[in-house]
């Protein structure tokens, strides 16, 4: 059975004087290319995982190619074509790009939104303060099972609100020892080098220097205008 869509309730505006809430729906996950891939595999046997990554890639290359030249592209997920924003003066006035600005304008199909809407379930859930939601860890080393930290080999974590102020000294990613009952100790050490960091996604180099033994994995962001929220992986990661 298909899961049903989580919503919560929000404030719809921070006034006081306004009581109404909006909806805010919550993904389960955060799929890239190859997730969707994976679960694609067991009907496509014929094709190796590298054979449709080079497939989706080459079938994104010609959308752009097709857009970039000025092409309307129409596919039973959706629609894409660009429009032009901005004020022409008259008949006359040509394309200025410090008042116009091309944009790209993508639409659901007609049948695509007709098949999730009358399919679609929602549930509702508790309401609660946006954190770091820590959902996924790959260690990229190779040979170690993703319960393990490599130290000096890549790692990535997949979740949502990951992003964070690689600035602030406060924000970041954080491995906290802890002994074998997952109690943690004082000390802490902060990553300091990304491949790439985003809302969705950090892939990072495990610190050189980590002792044998027990690490839980720590994500700390400023949310509004200051306030640090902490979200923790759920599982403790071990240093062998």
């Amino acid at each position: 059975m298909a899961n049903k869509v989580k919503y919560k309730l929000l404030p719809k505006t921070f006034s006081n004087d306004d009581k109404s809430y909006r909806a805010a729906v919550e993904a389960y996950k955060s799929l890239s290319l190859e997730d969707i891939i994976q679960e694609m595999e067991f009907r496509h046997s014929s094709l190796t995982t590298a054979d449709m990554v080079a497939l989706f890639e080459d079938f994104s290359r010609t959308i752009v190619k097709r857009i970039i030249e000025g092409d309307r592209v129409n596919l039973d997920l959706f629609q894409l074509s660009l429009s032009i924003k901005g004020t022409f003066i008259d008949q006359d006035d040509q394309f200025d790009s410090s008042r116009h600005k091309v944009r790209v304008c993508i639409s659901a199909s007609r049948a695509f939104q007709r098949t999730v809407t009358q399919s679609v379930r929602v549930e509702k859930q508790l309401s609660e303060l946006p954190t770091p939601k820590l959902e996924w860890f790959f260690n990229l080393e190779g040979s170690e099972p993703n319960t393990v930290l490599s130290p000096t080999h890549m790692a990535r974590i997949k979740g949502e609100r990951l992003a964070f102020d690689q600035n602030d000294p406060r924000q970041g990613l954080f491995i906290m020892p802890v002994n074998d009952s997952g109690q943690q100790s004082n000390s802490e050490i902060r990553v300091d080098r990304f491949s790439q960091a985003t809302r969705g996604q950090l892939v990072f180099r495990v610190p050189d220097g980590l002792a044998p033994g027990f690490y839980r994995l720590e994500v700390r962001a400023i949310f509004g205008t200051n306030n640090l929220r902490t979200g923790a992986f759920k599982d403790i990661l071990e240093v062998k």
